[in-house]
């Protein structure tokens, strides 16, 4: 390896042009992190130039550090400019190519005159003088085919400071962000209109003016020169150039901390298509890569359903961390912290490939993603067993356990009439633990059980196992203790709103049959207390006895239990909500099309009140249709 340290002029003068590789995520960049800082580096730049009253081109008392580049270099073909391909340091080479593409056209919108006799010419930055029969090589730099045609638009426009500020309207006074831009085209118009105030005298510092003593008197043509000079010959950066022998993902991982920090699917991009291709592959590398692994990223101005921000517990990622997380959990069996996804998959990878091949083991990370976002995508009326165990999960707010339904689905085939069976066991075991009020603890530890369990035996193996586990945190409720918090406990409090919401959705699903219709719940429904939570001893009397006081303790013991408790839409809820229970049953009675509210369309004893007593018998109704909904079979 070979350092060496670079003006911004040194980094452009060479007659090469710098690949983005197509692993590479896309341009990232954006004004608040790092145009901002950059622009007001290169603001203290000019100050501290003009202070030292120095406008020698190439011989600057002061200099700034930008970070690092990797570059690798490939042999040139005859007749054909140096090709770089740059391993890490994209984000900056980027930006400063933009910045010059800027200073360019808003030299030449003012109509400065650029071309002088000097080396470090604007325009010879740009482009190569070798020509070259693709045209996007003929430029110093390369991105991505997902950013070529932004670059393209930007670099092809005639006037393309005007065309792209009509384009691009919002962009213009740099208060918004670029919803309605390509990142590289933001970037451009950002430095363009600090540059135009940098020619009319003014530096524009964090988007603070700033008059510079001297700079407003002085001819524009002056300007231009401190402002290329401080670019040029004041900002630095060392290139790091690969020797034959260095391997290019191992110095890329070290230097990953600069800059944005890539997300664990920007490492594991860039480890499949930088390591694990043979030399033959290679040279196929953009067709698989365009095969495999480009409806993972963004094309331009389409934003990928991967890159979609999801939860695991209270981390945020995109779609594609968590699936790549969930994916290496249940492949390999493993509990692994978060942190260490990366070097995991990248040890599952290496093993894979070298058994199956680059090919196959990449087909089958893709092919299996399209199953998972087919798994994360699904709706709780669903037939398939593998599709309802994943939306239980999700809607449940147990995301962490989606490696056990991508595991079945990769089995889906091998495991045929289990499946269902399966799925069920899997579905009682994690509803009957919320109602315990253990939910998603231990958790972590449970999910390689079951998928190693099932990788072993299947259905038998799993449920034997299951019925065995001990302990609060991992035993399967048993059905005397599973009766015993349905009857009882504040399920609306031990649950909470939204997990209730979704054990009556699917209670009332379990009612139909083939001579109902089948409902879609695509309408938010609220979950009601038939007797309400402010309750009054006027609409709901008390059933006997003087001691008011005991019989209001014991009425909101069952307050929240689910036997109280029912799905309404938001406007007959608001509607019935406190009201006496002649009201609020007429009303349900006439206007909800649930099944879980046929009860309140008939006359069984005593539902002319509510109190805890019609709680503990529409409770134990319920309880008939959980058990059936989630089973335990009795251990042998």
């Amino acid at each position: 390896m070979d350092a060496r340290p670079l003006s911004v002029c040194k980094l452009f003068e060479d007659q090469g042009c710098y690949l983005i590789p197509i692993f590479q995520r896309g341009y990232v960049w954006e004004r608040k992190s790092q145009w901002q800082p950059l622009w007001a580096d290169i603001c203290a730049q000019v100050e501290r130039d003009q202070n030292a009253q120095s406008r020698t081109p190439r011989i600057q008392k002061c200099q700034h550090f930008l970070g690092a580049v990797v570059i690798n270099a490939h042999e040139a073909r005859t007749g054909q400019a140096n090709r770089f391909e740059v391993i890490d340091g994209q984000q900056r080479i980027t930006t400063l190519y933009l910045l010059l593409v800027a200073l360019r056209d808003v030299a030449d919108y003012k109509e400065i005159v650029i071309r002088d006799s000097r080396e470090d010419d604007i325009v010879d930055m740009l482009t190569t003088r070798r020509k070259h029969e693709d045209e996007k090589y003929n430029r110093k730099l390369v991105p991505t085919a997902a950013f070529l045609p932004q670059l393209n638009e930007i670099m092809a426009a005639n006037n393309p400071l005007l065309t792209l500020r009509q384009r691009y309207p919002l962009l213009r006074s740099n208060s918004q962000d670029p919803h309605n831009a390509g990142s590289m085209a933001a970037c451009y118009l950002y430095f363009a209109s600090k540059i135009e105030k940098f020619f009319d005298g003014i530096i524009l510092d964090a988007d603070e003016e700033t008059e510079v003593e001297g700079l407003s008197i002085m001819p524009p043509d002056q300007r231009l020169y401190i402002l290329k000079d401080s670019i040029f010959a004041g900002l630095h950066m060392v290139a790091l150039h690969l020797g034959t022998n260095d391997d290019p993902q191992s110095i890329f991982e070290s230097l990953n901390a600069r800059g944005i920090p890539l997300t664990p699917a920007d490492l594991i991009r860039n480890h499949v298509f930088l390591s694990g291709l043979n030399a033959k592959e290679e040279s196929n590398q953009e067709k698989l890569y365009n095969t495999y692994w480009r409806r993972f990223d963004a094309t331009e101005n389409v934003a990928s359903p991967w890159r979609r921000p999801e939860k695991l517990g209270r981390i945020q990622m995109t779609l594609l961390d968590l699936y790549c997380f969930h994916f290496v959990v249940a492949v390999r069996g493993e509990s692994i912290p978060l942190k260490h996804l990366y070097p995991q998959f990248r040890d599952w990878w290496n093993d894979s490939s070298q058994k199956r091949g680059f090919e196959a083991t990449i087909s089958d990370f893709t092919e299996t993603a399209e199953r998972y976002r087919a798994l994360f995508n699904a709706v709780q009326e669903n037939d398939d067993p593998v599709m309802r165990l994943a939306v239980l999960l999700r809607e449940l707010d147990l995301t962490v356990a989606m490696p056990v339904a991508l595991a079945l689905e990769r089995q889906r085939e091998k495991l045929g009439d289990d499946l269902a069976a399966i799925c069920t066991n899997i579905s009682s075991y994690v509803v009957r633990r919320l109602f315990t009020g253990v939910q998603s603890q231990g958790f972590n530890n449970i999910i390689p059980l079951i998928i190693k369990s099932v990788n072993e035996g299947g259905h038998d193996t799993l449920r034997e196992r299951m019925l065995k586990w001990q302990g609060r945190t991992m035993a399967w409720i048993k059905n005397d203790d599973f009766e015993r918090d349905w009857l009882s406990d504040p399920t609306y409090k031990t649950l909470g709103p939204k997990r209730t919401n979704v054990i009556l959705r699917l209670l009332d699903q379990a009612m139909r049959n083939e001579r109902n219709e089948r409902m879609l719940f695509n309408q938010n429904l609220s979950v009601e207390h038939i007797l309400p939570q402010k309750w009054t001893p006027d609409n709901y009397p008390f059933t006997s006895g003087n001691d008011s006081g005991q019989q209001e303790i014991y009425r909101n013991q069952y307050l929240h239990n689910i036997g109280n408790l029912t799905l309404l839409t938001q406007s007959l809820n608001s509607s019935v909500s406190n009201g006496p229970f002649v009201g609020k049953r007429s009303a349900i009675a006439q206007q909800s099309s649930l099944r879980l509210n046929v009860y309140f369309q008939s006359s069984p004893d005593g539902l002319d009140i509510w109190n805890e007593n019609s709680i503990k018998r529409r409770a134990k109704e319920l309880l008939e249709i959980g058990l059936h909904l989630w089973p335990r079979p009795e251990q042998t």
